[in-house]
C-alpha cells in the first residue's frame, strides 16, 4: 500500500491523508511523491491481519451475548 502523508489534489480529485493511492495515480507521479517523501509504503498483510483479528473478536462478542 502507498499511503499519503499529506492531502493531494490531483486530476480534480482530493486524496486525503492516509489514503492508499496505489493504482490510482500514474507511476511516474507516484515515483515523484516517493522521492519527495509524501508517501509511506505499508504492507497489506498487516491490514488484512488486523481485519481478521477484529472479525474474530466481533464473532466471539456476539457468541457471548447469546449465551
Amino acid at each position: 500500500m502507498l499511503i499519503l502523508k499529506q492531502p493531494l489534489n490531483y486530476g480534480g480529485r482530493l486524496y486525503e491523508i492516509g489514503e492508499n493511492v496505489r493504482g490510482k495515480l500514474p507511476l511516474d507521479f507516484i515515483q515523484e511523491l516517493q522521492e519527495s517523501g509524501h508517501l509511506e509504503e505499508r504492507e497489506e498483510e498487516k491490514l488484512e491481519d488486523e481485519v481478521e483479528a477484529l472479525s474474530e473478536d466481533l464473532k466471539s462478542q456476539r457468541g457471548s451475548k447469546r449465551g
